[in-house]
């Protein structure tokens, strides 16, 4: 292909040479090119100013593979960053620009738990003329790790936005379902489960079978995680498991889970990436679970080549 108009690729190597600092014989070792070709390309991307284009832009991701990913599936956005030597890096400031993006549009919106999204709390930061009022927690609070406790990220947040946090006191996942009953039950339990499933847009973690944190946290074993995976599931949302068609699989969290109801009414943002995830990021999307996705370009590659193979059938 002409190197003058391949866009994605002088746009992988911007990105690893001005905002991941490689140096050519880096990039030409990670792309599988020659260090003189690497320095052509540079060169070209200097003369197009594709860096005052594209590096400058908070939100900057790879553009053709965002295409083809809400091409083949139903997602109305994506956003994808370069995966590089660390995507976490990137996952968390495109994410972080994406929330930016919904304060500035909604007035309520809903938070979930995880990894990736304890992180794009942790380097957000508030645009002005923001619209948001209210952040709402989707999640029962209680988890043993505070720093992936939804009532820390949602007090993070809002101490950075100065709006009110609604939360929900009580466990994540309760002992039993009578327990669970009785919580759901609560004036200002139930209060706040309310305003949770009117928010006006959310943004959630997605876990998967292996490592979600149901089961790293404890609310399940090993053996039940075995189980639950045997049974279809390969990803969990709010403390629900779905099978590669996003269909719920019951568990023996089902009734013990405290948190707004899934599918929500709102459009959903999933903050969601590595290989050991394709498949539940897969399920999500089929189940509509989600609408928007922000993933680094190998797992959306990996879901493009699924959603590509599959487009038109509903079998994988």
């Amino acid at each position: 292909m002409d190197e003058q108009n391949n866009i994605d690729l002088l746009t992988r190597v911007a990105w690893l040479y001005y905002y991941e600092d490689l140096s050519h014989q880096e990039i030409a070792g990670l792309l599988g090119l020659s260090r003189i070709k690497v320095t052509r390309l540079l060169k070209i991307i200097r003369d197009k100013k594709l860096v005052e284009i594209k590096i400058k832009n908070p939100c900057w991701s790879i553009l053709e593979t965002e295409k083809k990913l809400k091409l083949v599936t139903s997602l109305q956005s994506a956003i994808v960053v370069p995966s590089g030597k660390d995507p976490s890096v990137h996952i968390a400031r495109a994410a972080a620009r994406r929330l930016q993006e919904l304060c500035s549009c909604h007035e309520r919106i809903g938070i979930g738990a995880g990894r990736a999204l304890s992180r794009t709390v942790e380097v957000f930061e508030p645009l002005s003329g923001s619209m948001v009022r209210e952040v709402v927690s989707l999640l029962g609070n209680t988890m043993p790790n505070l720093a992936l406790n939804p009532y820390a990220l949602g007090l993070m947040l809002t101490n950075k936005l100065k709006v009110d946090f609604f939360n929900i006191w009580a466990p994540a996942v309760a002992s039993s379902a009578e327990t669970a009953a009785v919580y759901k039950k609560d004036y200002i339990i139930s209060k706040v489960l309310e305003m949770a499933s009117t928010v006006e847009a959310a943004i959630l973690g997605i876990g998967d079978i292996r490592s979600t944190v149901m089961l790293t946290r404890g609310f399940i074993s090993a053996r039940e995680a075995e189980e639950i995976g045997s049974c279809g599931a390969v990803g969990e949302i709010l403390g629900r498991f779905f099978d590669l068609e996003g269909r719920r699989i019951p568990t023996i969290l089902e009734d013990r889970v405290i948190a707004v109801q899934m599918p929500m009414k709102c459009p959903v943002t999933a903050v969601a990436y590595g290989e050991e995830k394709v498949a539940g990021i897969a399920g999500a999307i089929r189940g509509n679970l989600i609408q928007d996705l922000i993933t680094d370009e190998i797992t959306a590659r990996k879901l493009i080549a699924i959603f590509g193979k599959t487009k038109g059938s509903p079998e994988c």
